[in-house]
């Protein structure tokens, strides 16, 4: 295979003639060194382009180089290899300088069995290089010069149980490199934003527990501790991780059950560390957990309380903002918020420790929300990219990607539901960053999907395999909600997706117009029916019919009617699962009703959001009992609704135009908001402030763009061109 322009001729992939055996789970890390001499008065600036399977760090003059951890994002490295280029100058000296690159197990080398496959997949290979530097007139490449070893202080790495350091040892580098095959995939330099440490913490409170200390910070985060530690040489300390207690200890149960080697789930999340003679210093290089929790043994209770914990994820910034002075909105909106970042570490996950997995159906749920509330399209292409190298022949896609190609995800949890996110994906980011590039890129994928999908039509014209509304409460039977009806639902939309972009770039409709009719036809005749019954009459199929517009104006009334009967039969608490959470809402606000999402948010009876907060929820529960993750963002599509109609502010672009939509919703209960969106034209913001029973709204508006409002009456106006309105009501 070739190599880009940014390796050049001469770098070859190398690798450890000694590749030790994995040990519980995780291999030891590979060193690699390169000792070469700046000559001359100055350091020449200088790039280097790294790249390795699996994760890597590197040094330069025994300083970490590289800014991002966790290097580099998972792929299916079948398919796509990413490289990272960095600027080095200010780690170069002149004289003697040495690079070293330490290479760990990571995705590519998944060593602990799990239920998912990945240590069977066909990509896993000895841990291995490729590197390429220009310093002044030297080309430093990698070859069969290097030093290497894999006897250094990280004697086991394992991304989904933890990392074991060992600083007694020192990396003897007593080999020298050899020239491996190159992976099959293609060299691609990395778009996305860069995983990083974006923030750090302390502990809220420290107990003693058993034999060690449990940790509390307040915040349920990915990633891992730092800390400090001096003893006799020998000694270890252990950091274990988790979101849950059980009698006052860590409870990783039900997190470790997919570990399907029954004798390393003991060491699911758990970092170790052997101490040398002196100071001690430990943070893992391979490896990241999701914890509020970290219980340790081996430090003192000072060590302890100087621990830090450090939250990693892809550093995309920040673009909105909600406040209001509802206090539970704002709760809801901080674990949204919470949940999508702990869930973006160089892949979107469903948790940051079970499963690290990048789930379809949570990231298309999420993605309006998350295309509000971060600068992250970059992020979501290359995760589009990930959905369509698992993409087979036959146009079908895995319910996780990346994925091990014919291992998981091709015949269980995918369907039209989850794999929505092939669609939704691009769509997302036509409305929302006026960006069709990924949508023209990856449109073959997209029609190939649609031409698999018509493979398994059923002869009523509708679908019925895949999941369907997950996680809805566990007294709810499975079918409540007929999988034949939100499946369909999926494929509605994924239609009238492509007659979208095919309006936009070939101006005609593709004959999806006739599909669409068609689908809409046999929905209609099979689960609307008179009186405003709609199939099973659950909370989730009402709403799906509606939101989807597939009510005539003589149903609408009745179906909605309907719809509100079941919420105040079931008190107005979430008998429904994901898609219900996104249906809902969305269609309470369309006829008129805040008062009663309201009525849901402000619940606290179970199952509902209140329910989890007052069981200390911090982030997003992955069930409303409580058992499984506590880090989940398959429900956060509600920060979405709060800007939306809360707050009132939304924009899609129409033609190369950005349209935005005010809804001046009256609810005397919020007394006041605030909402900031940064859009690709500028701040589209609003304030609410109420005084003596009059509502002052001020908004603000980017100059390219159109603006309309819709009162509380549902009439609406479009504004005249401006960039600041006032509103009294």
């Amino acid at each position: 295979m070739k190599t880009n322009k940014d390796f050049g001729e001469n770098a070859v992939w190398i690798t450890c003639p000694e590749q030790k055996e994995p040990l519980l789970g995780g291999r030891a890390a590979t060193y690699f060194r390169k000792k070469f001499y700046i000559d001359g008065s100055f350091v020449p600036r200088s790039d280097a382009s790294v790249a390795a399977l699996g994760l890597f760090a590197l040094f330069v003059n025994g300083k970490k180089a590289n800014s991002d951890v966790l290097a580099l994002p998972f792929t299916n490295y079948n398919k796509t290899v990413l490289y990272n280029k960095y600027d080095i100058t200010d780690f170069l000296r002149r004289g003697e300088n040495e690079i070293e690159i330490v290479v760990g197990d990571g995705w590519c080398n998944q060593n602990a069995p799990d239920e998912w496959g990945f240590s069977r997949a066909s990509w896993k290979t000895v841990n291995k290089m490729i590197f390429s530097a220009r310093v002044g007139d030297k080309e430093i490449v990698s070859d069969e010069c290097w030093d290497v070893c894999s006897d250094g202080p990280v004697y086991r790495s394992a991304l989904r149980l933890g990392e074991f350091h060992d600083n007694n040892l020192t990396p003897s580098y007593s080999f020298r490199a050899e020239k491996c095959a190159p992976p099959l995939g293609k060299l691609v330099k990395n778009t996305m934003h860069e995983i990083r440490e974006c923030e750090e913490l302390k502990p809220l409170s420290v107990s003693a527990v058993k034999k060690g200390f449990l940790l509390d910070f307040g915040r349920n985060i990915a990633g891992y501790l730092r800390f400090e530690a001096d003893g006799r040489r020998g000694k270890t300390v252990t950091a274990t991780y988790g979101d849950k207690l059980k009698s006052g200890r860590i409870d990783n149960k039900f997190n470790s059950r997919y570990i399907t080697d029954k004798a390393m789930r003991k060491y699911f999340q758990v970092d170790k560390l052997t101490l040398s003679r002196g100071k001690n210093e430990f943070k893992p290089l391979f490896a990241y957990h999701g914890f509020r929790y970290a219980y340790i043994e081996g430090l003192s209770e000072t060590q302890a309380k100087n621990a830090t914990a450090i939250a990693v994820r892809n550093s995309f910034e920040r673009t909105g903002e909600f406040s209001c002075s509802l206090p539970r909105l704002d709760k809801l909106q901080n674990m949204c918020l919470a949940s999508s970042e702990a869930n973006f570490v160089g892949i979107p996950t469903d948790c940051p420790h079970r499963e690290k997995n990048g789930w379809t159906g949570d990231v298309w749920l999420s993605a309006e929300q998350m295309l509000y509330n971060f600068d992250c399209a970059a992020d979501l292409k290359k995760y589009l990219g990930d959905i369509c190298d698992c993409q087979l022949e036959n146009g079908c896609i895995p319910c996780i990607a990346p994925t091990a190609e014919n291992i998981f995800g091709y015949d269980w949890g995918n369907g039209p539901v989850w794999d929505l996110a092939l669609f939704e994906i691009p769509y997302r980011l036509a409305l929302h960053r006026n960006d069709f590039s990924a949508a023209k890129r990856y449109l073959p994928n997209l029609e190939k999907y649609y031409a698999y999908l018509q493979t398994r039509q059923r002869g009523d014209g509708l679908y019925e395999f895949g999941l369907g509304d997950w996680s809805a409460p566990k007294e709810m039977r499975k079918d409540a909600t007929p999988l034949a009806l939100v499946a369909s639902l999926s494929a509605l939309q994924m239609t009238r997706i492509m007659k979208f972009f095919h309006g936009e770039f070939f101006g005609s409709d593709g004959g999806y117009a006739e599909k669409e009719t068609a689908l809409t036809k046999a929905i209609r005749r099979k689960f609307v029916k008179r009186g405003g019954k709609v199939a099973n009459n659950t909370v989730c199929a009402l709403a799906g019919i509606l939101h989807y517009d597939l009510a005539t104006d003589n149903e609408k009334d009745a179906i909605f009617s309907a719809l509100l009967e079941k919420l105040r039969e079931c008190g107005y608490t979430m008998q429904f699962g994901i898609l219900g959470n996104k249906y809902l809402y969305r269609v309470l606000f369309k006829f008129g009703r805040a008062d009663i999402a309201l009525k849901m948010f402000e619940n606290d009876s179970y199952p509902s959001f209140g329910h989890w907060i007052n069981q200390g929820a911090v982030t997003l529960w992955e069930d409303f009992g409580g058992v499984g993750s506590r880090n989940h963002y398959m429900f956060s599509d509600i920060s979405a609704v709060f800007y939306k109609y809360f707050a009132g502010i939304s924009y899609e672009f129409v033609r190369g135009v950005q349209h935005n939509t005010v809804r001046l919703v009256d609810l005397p209960q919020i007394k006041s908001v605030r909402a900031k969106l940064r859009t690709p034209n500028g701040i589209l913001q609003i304030e609410k402030q109420t005084t003596q029973g009059f509502a002052e709204y001020t908004l603000s508006v980017p100059a390219d763009s159109v603006t309309c409002v819709i009162y509380p009456s549902g009439i609406s106006e479009q504004l005249p061109p401006n960039k600041i309105y006032k509103f009294s009501l």
